[in-house]
């Protein structure tokens, strides 16, 4: 249960999310992720995630991360390629995509 939510965890930030470039936005839909499990670590207690971003061109954007317990010990690496839009979709679009996956749009 812990490695799940742990999986969970490593997919929550971006690497991208402190890097200021016009026109760059600060993340998006995951492309591809990939996570390498170390030492156990426990998803119900503190974990530090350091992500740090490694290449954005071409609309795509790649990190890598990881992430530890309380006292240091390594439970993961992660790298991960994510699509970078910095455009906002058309309202008819965004209609489509929320009919499609069954939510309501706000």
């Amino acid at each position: 249960m812990h490695a799940c939510a742990v999986t969970y965890v490593s997919d929550l930030g971006s690497g991208f999310g402190q890097v200021e470039v016009p026109g760059l936005s600060a993340g998006g839909p995951s492309i591809d992720h990939s996570l390498w499990f170390h030492d156990p670590i426990r998803a119900d207690e503190w974990m530090l995630l350091e992500l740090w971003p490694l290449k954005a061109r071409g609309s795509r954007g790649v990190y890598s991360g990881s992430l530890r317990d309380g006292e240091g010990r390594l439970g993961a690496l992660l790298t991960q390629e994510m699509l970078l839009r910095d455009r906002p979709l058309d309202p008819e679009m965004l209609r489509r995509i929320a009919e499609y996956l069954g939510v309501t749009p706000e």
